[in-house]
């Protein structure tokens, strides 16, 4: 199985899915409302303002945006709590969202929706995280918005969508297995910038 990993690199959760979906009937079909849930819940804590990028997930809008696009009352703000996720309505279609892998809470404007995994022993955040990358969450998201007012993905058609769900023992392994090579290629990156710097 680690084999396949090596060989798919980014495409190895979605590549499998793809197989989950089309051929493998070990693994349960769930749909996403019995699994996520949304949060609305406001800023009263003055959290940072995040902004969701489509490659680098949350990051501070005031990094992301040269001139002021908060408000400067945030208290309508929606807060993103550890381990949940948000995402632009009108742009998830093209990967904005994003994954609270940090202990710490942000906030996002009132246009973005916020969701948590209600059980994660059923569902690993991570493992969802990976999955939304998949060519497979990518094409129904995608299926959803359309002939939407703008192909906007509500809430409710996002929990429209149907995944298959392994254990959550074989969630975590796949998740070790994408850290790994992750950190395998941040080593190699890093040699190899080595080398360019030697060279030049």
């Amino acid at each position: 199985e680690l084999e396949k990993v090596k060989q798919n690199a980014w495409n190895l959760v979605g590549s499998s899915y793809r197989e989950v979906v089309k051929f493998n009937t070990q693994y349960q079909s769930i749909q996403l409302n019995e699994i996520i849930e949304e949060l609305k819940l406001k800023n009263t804590i003055s959290a940072p303002v995040w902004s969701v990028t489509n490659n680098k997930g949350f990051v501070p809008t005031e990094k992301q945006f040269k001139n002021q696009v908060a408000s400067n009352n945030t208290k309508n703000y929606k807060l993103v709590l550890p381990e949940a996720f948000a995402y632009n309505p009108a742009r998830i279609n093209v990967g904005s969202i994003a994954y609270n892998s940090t202990n710490g809470t942000g906030c996002v404007s009132p246009m973005y929706i916020v969701l948590k995994i209600i059980d994660e022993s059923k569902l690993h955040p991570e493992f969802f995280n990976l999955l939304l990358k998949t060519a497979y969450l990518h094409s129904q998201i995608e299926l959803m918005a359309y002939g939407s007012i703008r192909q906007t993905l509500s809430f409710k058609d996002l929990c429209k969508i149907i995944i298959p769900l392994p254990l959550i023992e074989e969630q975590q392994k796949i998740v070790n297995e994408h850290k790994m090579i992750e950190s395998q290629k941040e080593i190699i990156s890093y040699f190899e910038a080595k080398v360019r710097d030697k060279l030049n």
